[in-house]
């Protein structure tokens, strides 16, 4: 709709914030879970979601492994399971911009006050590995741009799949974080400049 904002709250310091994640799970070699843990929780924060979900691909079913907000509600993980395995077979972004007049999910969005969605596949290995779900209040129509900023969330998610398996097959490089912190210092400075 006309006058839309868009889905970052504050578009440079949630793109800090994307910076701050990916340096934080590196830094602190995190684990799978507790990476995806870090993104769902700070998702909300950062954006105009009311839940996030991530469900990964184990043994042919859908494992969900991190929910927030109204993706915790038992009424969603029905709709849940059927529209992340839709986005998995297809391996395309799913988008519902009016969720709640949706034939197969309205009732539930409804319910729980869910007004559109976006499904976005994880990529691991050029296979879809699982997916990445976004959900909001208001109908949105979303735009390039939406899409692209949730494409870097999910991304990050994404990225720790590749990370895992390659912590399992590499040992670290010397001088890898100093590079990093000086990463995060370089777009810190610029952040502040910019609301400055």
């Amino acid at each position: 709709t006309a006058g839309e904002v868009g889905i970052f709250k504050s578009t440079p310091e949630a793109r800090f914030a994307l910076v701050e994640m990916r340096v934080q799970i590196k830094e602190q070699e995190l684990q799978l879970e507790p990476a995806i843990e870090l993104v769902v929780r700070r998702t909300p924060e950062i954006t105009r979601s009311c839940g996030v979900a991530v469900g990964l691909l184990r043994n042919g079913s859908v494992v969900y492994v991190s929910r927030t907000g109204v993706a915790t509600a038992s009424g969603t993980l029905h709709f849940q399971a059927n529209l992340f395995q839709s986005c998995l077979r297809t391996g395309r972004m799913l988008q519902l911009r009016d969720a709640r007049n949706h034939p197969l999910v309205g009732d539930t969005c409804r319910q729980e006050d869910i007004g559109s969605l976006i499904i976005d596949p994880l990529v691991h290995n050029r296979e879809v590995a699982g997916a990445t779900e976004f959900l909001f209040r208001e109908r949105r129509s979303f735009s390039i741009g939406d899409v692209m900023d949730l494409e870097l969330i999910a991304g990050i998610i994404s990225e720790s799949l590749s990370h895992e398996e390659q912590m399992e097959s590499e040992p670290p490089k010397a001088g890898e974080s100093l590079l990093q912190a000086g990463l995060v210092e370089n777009i810190r400075s610029h952040v502040e400049h910019s609301l400055n």
